[in-house]
């Protein structure tokens, strides 16, 4: 477990903020319509997994959407860390 905690702790840094930079652009900063499409695009698996799920109830579905969006981004922040590390010739981070 000591081996994979850069990994691990990347892969959260990175869906924590790459969630965060979605919310500001969609709802805060209220981007151009281009920029909103591309991060609806960008979250499309978790939108469909959420929109056509027939087991949850309506009031869950922006719950299911969130920890899907963030497991999607834990996922790809994980891979990248494993490239970061394999690209710079470690095999444990320090």
């Amino acid at each position: 477990m000591k081996k994979y905690r850069f990994h691990f702790i990347f892969a959260a840094c990175f869906a924590v903020g790459v969630m965060l930079l979605c919310w500001l652009l969609l709802f805060v900063l209220r981007a151009p319509e281009v920029v909103q499409s591309g991060v609806t695009y960008a979250n499309i698996v978790p939108v469909y997994l959420s929109a056509y799920s027939q087991i949850i109830s309506v009031s869950l579905r922006g719950w299911v959407l969130l920890l899907v969006a963030l497991f999607q981004w834990f996922a790809i922040g994980f891979v990248l860390s494993l490239l970061f590390t394999r690209f710079r010739g470690h095999d444990v981070a320090a």
